[in-house]
C-alpha cells in the first residue's frame, strides 16, 4: 500500500505555523488528496483544560470527533477531510513524553493510505526529530521501581546521579533540562538500561518548512499573545484546572505561564507584573527555540511576515 506523504512546518513561538499548516493542507487537497492531517508537535498542547494557556489553536469550524482505529480523540473540520490530532487529547494529569508522541505518530501513519498527506506542525524540535530521526532511547520502556527511588531524591542528588552514570548526556542538557526533575530520572533511567536498543528508521518528509521573523518582531507578537490570552480568560482556566487537579507534580503544570498565574491569584504578583513576567517566560522560550532550529540542516526558510501563499502553488506534492 503506498504511504502518506508526510511534511513538517516548525518555527518560533508566535510564527503562526498553524495558519501556515492550513494553508498548506487546503493546498494539498486542491491537488488530490482526499484528506489531510495535522498533527501537532508540542508537548503542552496535548493536555485537556489548558487550551487557552498553552495556545492550542483549535479552529472554529473543528469539531471533537473520536474513532476506534484512532489512540486518541481529535478534531474534524466541519467543511473539509482535514483532522487535527495532538491537542487536548490526553486528561490533565496524564503523563506525556517523546515516545508517547512517537506512539501516536504511528497510529496515524499506520492507518493513512498514499491519498493522505500528514502535516506535522509545531515547535517543540525533539517531536519533529523523532520521526525523521529517531532517538533509539525511545525504545527503553519504564522502569517504575527505579522511578519510585529516583522521585525521592532532591534535585541536587539527581544531577550528580546522571553526571556519573552518563556524563555525555549532561553536557547536553541546557540549563533548563538540568533542573527539570523528570527528565533528569528519565536520563539516568536511559543510562542504567541493560537490554540492547534496537535499530529504528525515521520517516523522511516530503519538505520542512520553517517560518522565521526577528526576535524583535516576535517579542512584539509574545506580548500581544499573553494579553489576548488574559483577554480569553486564561487565569479562570489555570483556577479551574487547579481545582480539578490539586495535586503539583504533574507535566502539565509545567506549562509556560502556569505558575506565575498561580502566583497572581495568591496575590504574590499583580496583574501587570504577571504580564512582564509571563511576556519574559515564553521570550526566553523563543530563543532557546531559535538555538535548536539553527542547527537543523534541510529546513526551507520563510519568512512568517512576508508569505505569499500563491507561491506554495509552485510546489506539486501529488
Amino acid at each position: 500500500m503506498k504511504k502518506p506523504l508526510v511534511f513538517s512546518v516548525v518555527g518560533l513561538t508566535a510564527t503562526g505555523k498553524t495558519a501556515f499548516a492550513l494553508q498548506l493542507a487546503e493546498h494539498l487537497l486542491d491537488q488530490g488528496k482526499q484528506k489531510v492531517i495535522l498533527l501537532a508537535a508540542d508537548s503542552k498542547q496535548v493536555f485537556q483544560g489548558l487550551e487557552i494557556l498553552s495556545g492550542a489553536d483549535i479552529p472554529s469550524d473543528f469539531q471533537p470527533a473520536k474513532q476506534a482505529e484512532y489512540l486518541y480523540p481529535y478534531f474534524v473540520n466541519t467543511n473539509q477531510p482535514i483532522e487535527l490530532h495532538g491537542v487536548a487529547c490526553v486528561f490533565g494529569d496524564a503523563d506525556w513524553s517523546v515516545a508517547h508522541f512517537q506512539r501516536l505518530f504511528e497510529n496515524l501513519y499506520g492507518h493513512a493510505d498514499g491519498q493522505t498527506a500528514i502535516v506535522v506542525v509545531g515547535g517543540t524540535g525533539l517531536y519533529h526529530q523523532q520521526i525523521f530521526s529517531p532517538a533509539e532511547t525511545t525504545a527503553i520502556k519504564p522502569d517504575l521501581q527505579l522511578r519510585r527511588k529516583l522521585d525521592s531524591l532532591p534535585l541536587k542528588e539527581l544531577q550528580q546521579h546522571l553526571q556519573t552514570t552518563w556524563p555525555a548526556r549532561w553536557k547536553q542538557m541546557n540549563n533548563s533540562d538540568r533542573n527539570n526533575q523528570r527528565r533528569l530520572i528519565r536520563a539516568i533511567e536511559v543510562s542504567l538500561a541493560e537490554k540492547p536498543i534496537p535499530p529504528t528508521v525515521g520517516v523522511r518528509p516530503v519538505a520542512q518548512f520553517g517560518l522565521q521573523l526577528s526576535m524583535k518582531l516576535v517579542e512584539t507578537k509574545i506580548a500581544k499573545r499573553v494579553d489576548q490570552r488574559l483577554k480569553q480568560g486564561v487565569i479562570q482556566e489555570v483556577r479551574q484546572f487547579e481545582k480539578k487537579y490539586r495535586t503539583n507534580a504533574i507535566q502539565a503544570k509545567a506549562t509556560l505561564g502556569y505558575q506565575l498565574i498561580l502566583k497572581y491569584l495568591s496575590k504574590h504578583l499583580t496583574l501587570d507584573q504577571l504580564k512582564a513576567a509571563w511576556t519574559l517566560e515564553e521570550i526566553q522560550y523563543a530563543k532557546r527555540q531559535q538555538t535548536w532550529w539553527q542547527k537543523r540542516a534541510g529546513i526551507e526558510w520563510l519568512s512568517a511576515d512576508k508569505i505569499d501563499f500563491s507561491t506554495l502553488k509552485s510546489y506539486n506534492f501529488s
